[in-house]
């Protein structure tokens, strides 16, 4: 469940075969919303180092009647959150978390890790 505290809701794992970087994407959503909710918002911690991505921002709408839903009106929620880390050589783990602002929602998230031996800039490290 999303809220006032921070949820990791998906790690993704990473074996580098030497130094260089990770590019990790995310999807993270929501279906059932509070009414109260206003903003969901999703970013990326490296677990060996505890560096952090950007915090990204999506809205939350109504949307009627939902697939799954058990009111008359879901309210949900979705954004998108990536950033390139740089990595050593070995296991990399990262971790996906969500936070809704102003109201409490069940968050999912689907993620992925792909490594490379340089940044986005083609420099390696």
């Amino acid at each position: 469940m999303l809220g006032s505290d921070l949820g990791v809701l998906a790690n993704v794992s990473v074996t580098a075969p030497k130094n260089g970087y990770v590019y990790v994407h995310a999807e993270v959503g929501t279906t059932n919303a509070s009414p109260t909710a206003q903003a969901i918002k999703a970013w990326i911690v490296d677990g060996q180092t505890s560096q952090q991505s950007s915090v990204f921002y999506g809205g939350i709408t109504s949307d009627g009647a939902v697939p799954g839903c058990p009111q008359s009106v879901c309210y949900v929620g979705s954004v998108s959150a990536s950033n390139v880390f740089r990595v050593t050589q070995g296991s990399n783990t990262f971790q996906i978390i969500g936070q809704v602002d102003g109201g409490k929602a069940p968050g999912t998230a689907v993620a992925t890790g792909i490594y490379m031996p340089f940044d986005q800039n083609g420099v390696a490290p």
